[in-house]
């Protein structure tokens, strides 16, 4: 666990589910936080959207975060090893992420 790639997606995924945080404690409680709850989900909604119109952005801040958590533990930056799958057909390149 402590590989460069898993430090990404340990980051990655742990900023994708914190604004989850209010809305799951809510809903685990009374009626009333039940309708508080419900009200976060918009909020929640419009958190993601943003993130995915913005995911270039994102993303960077993610890595950022993630290559000094790495340096913290000892781990070196590293790129991901090519999946035997992928030598098999060409990768066509994409305009954006």
């Amino acid at each position: 666990m402590r590989t460069f790639g898993h430090i990404v997606t340990f980051v990655c995924g742990m900023e994708m589910l914190e604004p989850m945080r209010p809305l799951l404690s809510a809903l685990q409680g009374r009626l009333i936080e039940v309708f508080f709850g419900f009200q976060k989900v918009e909020e929640l909604m419009h958190n993601f959207a943003d993130i995915r119109q913005h995911i270039d952005t994102w993303f960077e801040l993610m890595y950022n975060k993630a290559f000094c958590l790495s340096k913290i533990v000892g781990s070196e930056e590293e790129r991901p090893r090519i999946n035997a799958r992928q030598i098999h057909r060409d990768n066509i390149p994409a305009d954006t992420a």
